[in-house]
Order: structure tokens, then sequence, then C-alpha cells
């Protein structure tokens, strides 16, 4: 009885930190074990890969304290959200030393290592706000790709400052840095690019990042990106994984670079679905966890594509079935 009597209090006392622990961590990002703010590394003799989300690595509190409802990567999302709440985090930005541009429904915050947009809802009191950040990750040994040159080699003219997000592993393995272009009130810069956008092919349309060295720069959007010799001729490529251009049907685009040069390129469509790198016993392949529904419910398929060079092309195939190509990547 006595022992019962000890163990109740022990059990009741673990209840109470954990509840205590959950109320003092409101706010903070700790509390989301999905929130992945580490790009995920792989390294094998022949293969290496990276895959994103990039996250944040600073002492600095640089997040409002306001009710967190859920986190998604990069992306935060809040509730109970206040106009005089958003702009004393505005206030606080500047102070801070942010470059902080407003606007009606959304607020913009730049500096050398960090960019952040939140949107808001500008007449709702306690209403929603989203949140969207790209940081520096880590601090790597100065080289003559700076975010100055990265923006010549790139072939941009950007009004914001340019945020290194290189892992150490990627700058290690590959010898070049990750620069993302930071978010501003009319979508990715450079604005004059966009206005035109319907004159512009895929092609030459701004991503979200590159990878950059001192020679050439690599568009990327979704931070994955993989350096194997998938064709076996002595050269390794760098392979990036990315959205496709279609809105409405799901595409994503694999494409391999040798010496900056675009040397295989496919758009492919499927069911919609996360994606990034995998690897089965030394080579690269692409995954992807595919939503489906049945009676009602939802669940998860994983997909795991086999990557092939078919008559100087690449092909993706789940178990013996290609998959389908979109657009112009069918020409040959």
């Amino acid at each position: 009885m006595k022992r019962f009597s000890i163990m109740k209090y022990v059990m009741l006392f673990l209840c109470c930190t954990l509840c205590i622990g959950t109320l003092c961590s409101c706010g903070q990002l700790e509390q989301y074990e999905y929130a992945s703010d580490r790009p995920e590394i792989y390294m094998g003799e022949d293969l290496f890969y990276c895959n994103g989300p990039l996250g944040i690595d600073t002492d600095e509190q640089i997040f409002p304290d306001f009710e967190i409802e859920k986190v998604w990567g990069t992306e935060i999302f809040y509730k109970n959200v206040t106009v005089p709440k958003l702009n004393q985090y505005c206030d606080l930005m500047e102070q801070k030393g942010f470059e902080v541009v407003r606007y009606d429904y959304a607020s913009y915050f730049y500096s050398d290592a960090c960019w952040i947009r939140i949107s808001h809802s500008k007449d709702c009191e306690g209403g929603s706000a989203g949140l969207e950040y790209c940081a520096q990750t880590e601090n790597l040994p100065k080289t003559a790709v700076t975010a100055e040159r990265a923006e010549q080699i790139i072939g941009i003219d950007c009004p914001y400052p340019l945020v290194d997000v290189t892992p150490a592993a990627v700058y290690e393995q590959m010898g070049g840095r990750i620069f993302s272009l930071p978010r501003c009130g009319d979508g990715q810069i450079p604005k004059v690019e966009y206005e035109s956008a319907i004159e512009i092919s895929w092609d030459e349309r701004p991503r979200g990042m590159y990878f950059v060295t001192e020679e050439y720069a690599i568009p990327m959007g979704m931070a994955h990106i993989a350096y194997t010799d998938m064709d076996q001729n002595g050269t390794r490529e760098i392979w990036v994984l990315d959205w496709g251009p279609t809105s409405g049907l799901f595409t994503f685009e694999l494409s391999a670079y040798e010496n900056g040069e675009c040397k295989y390129r496919g758009v492919f469509y499927s069911d919609h679905g996360t994606l990034s790198f995998c690897q089965k016993d030394g080579a690269l392949r692409v995954c992807a966890n595919v939503n489906r529904y049945f009676n009602g419910e939802r669940y998860t398929e994983h997909h795991e594509y086999t990557i092939r060079i078919d008559n100087g092309r690449v092909s993706l195939y789940d178990g013996l079935t290609p998959l389908d190509l979109w657009g112009t990547s069918k020409e040959p």
C-alpha cells in the first residue's frame, strides 16, 4: 500500500512537470518535433546528398511571441494574433537592425543573415498569421563567393541581401555555396523579371535558391541537392530536385548539371506528395510520400523512384513502371 502511494505521487509529480513544461514552452518551436530546422545529410563512398529545408541556427530570438497553431518546415502558423501585437513585433525587429518593409497584409524583414515574411489579416482582431523564414545556418570560411559576387554570377540585381544558407557538409563536399533570394512584396525577386514573367521561359525565371561556385550558378527551389556519377562517365554530376512549372497539376523537376551546364532534365507528374532524395545500396533515388484517401481517411504511401539514364535522357521508375513526363521534357 505504501509503495502504491509513493508511485502515485511520483506519477502526479511527473504529470505536473510535463504540463508546466508544455505551458512554459508555448510559442516556442521546440515543442514541435516535426518542425525540421536541420538539413538531412547523407555521405556515402560515391554519393552525397542534402535535403532541405535549410533551417536556422542562431541564438537571437527572431520569432514573435505569438501562440503557435502549427509548424511546417520553415513556415510557422499563429493564432489569436492582434494588430497591436504585429505592430509591436515589427517595431522590435526594427530595433534589432532589420530593414522592415510593411504592407497592408504582410511585412518583410531583411538582414545579411536572414529574411522573414509574415502575412496577416489587416482588420481582424485575434486573427491568424503565417510566417516564412530563411536564415544563415552556419558560419563558413570566407571565400570569393560572397553574396555580392553571387548576384553577379546568378545575373540578378537584388534590392535586399542574399542569404548564405550553405550547410557545412555541402561546402566541404561540393565546393559551392547555397544562397537564398529574399522574398518581397511582389513575390520572388527580381521584380522586373516577374512583371514580364509570361515572356520568360521556366528555365530563365529566378528560383528561390541557387548553388553558386566561382564559375557558375545552378537554380534550385527546394534545397534538395545531390552529388554523384549517375551516368558512370567518371565525373560526378550535381543533381537538383525542384518543383515543376505547373499550377493545378502536380509536377516536379529532376535536373543534373556537369561543369555548370544542364546535362539531364526531366519534368514528371504524379500524385501530390512530399519529395526528397534518398538512397538504396549507395545509389541515388527520389523518394515521395504520396497522400491517398480511402473511405474518407487519409493515409500516406511511400515510393522510391529509381533514376535511370536511357538514351541520353533521365527517367524515373516506380518499380518497373516509368513515371510520365510532362510538356517539353518529352521531346528528344
